[in-house]
């Protein structure tokens, strides 16, 4: 029963510590796995708590660069 207790206040804690991240600005799982120290999954299931909780939305998925070689490239 502790080792439960303890899993929870884990997960409580890292609720909290994602809340953090988000107030100082929008940010992808992937960053916030990385400025915190997380696997990407948890950070997933944490980001999917606290929208089912309203606490916060998800925005358009913003990519950075593009994929594939320049137009014209090898012709």
């Amino acid at each position: 029963m502790a080792d439960a207790a303890n899993r929870a206040s884990i997960r409580r804690t890292n609720l909290g510590l994602v809340l953090r991240h988000l107030r100082a600005g929008a940010r992808s799982r992937t960053q916030l796995a990385k400025d915190m120290g997380l696997p990407r999954p948890s950070v997933t299931l944490l980001i999917a708590e606290l929208v089912e909780r309203g606490l916060v939305r998800e925005g358009e998925v913003a990519r950075e660069g593009e994929w594939g070689a320049p137009a014209g490239a090898g012709t």
